[in-house]
């Protein structure tokens, strides 16, 4: 029994001097802190909790909530979230942003989750711009990556021209630019059709439309938003009926309805601007990841707009639409590795 005991205790020491462990104690705390670091990257990548959270203010005295995601040191990368289903794609990828060394800060914009609302008569792109400079001041962010996501796109084309902090790069995801031309909704059906079009042209019907859309999620279930962008016979369809995304929807639907729409209402102010009001003055690295079959944002329309970033790379995959975030998410942790170790990786 004793000669059994030393041998055990003779591997577990071999295993923590593997491991660079001082001893066999520190080696069994490290593991568990290991698995419940691991379990807890489970539980908010599936929507079981939010990740960990904090506020900041601006120069302006204006409080705003931010997410945190990923690793405690890293590529620093900041997220600008769409206007709909919000931080839902990315914290889904807890576990890998992890593995991959990305240290992830996801500022509510105005009127989203705890941020305050826009005040009456504010610039929205001012608001923008004064959140994401007291964000870098308030957590030290050297050279940023920005990820953005759908409407996030023009946020963060704005910011990499405005921004006193310099960025690494960009990484854009089913970029969408304007909501101006009506011919842009006719992907689109049901609420989402009406959203839209409130969005587009008629300013006073946007509450009544957010109490709307709030129903018909809540009567549908969350995926309703997801589905209305995608084609019925597609294989971006199939594919996202096999994702089990409904606590994650819910979750992010939730927090991004918490002020009633407010959030939604101050960004439509700036996309109906389009996105001429928005390209960068100055040029970052940037890559645009589109879906070939994104009916709301068409190729086409990207191509465009890219016309004004001749150094931007653009990345197509056939077979994605609008919701290449969820369904191929590697080509977007690919990009992100590309842009980061373009710049250097710096921390």
């Amino acid at each position: 029994m004793e000669s059994s005991r030393g041998k055990v205790d003779c591997r577990l020491e071999r295993a923590a001097e593997r491991a660079g462990a001082p001893g066999v104690a520190e080696l069994i705390r490290l593991i568990s802190f290991l698995v419940n670091e691991h379990s807890l990257d489970l539980a908010i990548a599936k929507g079981e909790r939010l990740p960990p959270s904090g506020t900041f203010a601006d120069s302006s005295g204006q409080r705003s909530q931010y997410f945190r995601l990923g690793a405690e040191t890293g590529q620093p990368v900041i997220f600008l979230h769409g206007m709909l289903d919000g931080i839902a794609p990315l914290q889904r990828l807890q576990p890998e942003l992890r593995r991959l060394g990305f240290r992830v800060y996801v500022p509510m914009r105005r009127g989203y989750g705890g941020s305050a609302p826009l005040r009456r008569g504010q610039d929205p792109a001012d608001a923008f711009v004064k959140q994401l400079e007291a964000l870098i001041t308030h957590e030290n962010l050297q050279r940023p990556v920005l990820l953005c996501h759908r409407g996030g796109a023009l946020f963060g084309c704005l910011a990499t021209s405005r921004l006193n902090s310099p960025v690494a790069g960009l990484v854009a995801v089913a970029s969408n630019f304007s909501i101006s031309p009506p011919r842009q909704f006719s992907g689109l059906g049901g609420h989402a059709w009406l959203m839209a079009l409130g969005a587009a042209r008629v300013n006073w019907m946007l509450p009544v439309l957010m109490q709307c859309w709030s129903a018909a999620l809540r009567w549908h279930g969350p995926k309703t938003l997801l589905r209305m962008q995608t084609l019925r016979e597609s294989k971006e369809r199939a594919m996202l009926e096999q994702l089990e995304l409904q606590p994650l929807l819910r979750q992010s639907q939730m927090l991004f309805q918490e002020q009633g729409g407010a959030g939604f209402q101050g960004d439509v102010q700036l996309f109906r601007q389009g996105a001429q009001t928005a390209l960068p003055e100055r040029s970052a690295r940037s890559v645009f990841v589109h879906g070939g079959e994104d009916q709301l944002a068409p190729l086409s329309a990207v191509r465009g707009m890219l016309r004004g970033l001749p150094e931007a790379r653009l990345c197509v995959s056939r077979d994605a639409g609008a919701l290449l975030f969820y369904v191929f998410p590697e080509l977007v942790l690919t990009a992100l590795q590309d842009i980061s170790a373009a710049s250097g990786g710096r921390s």
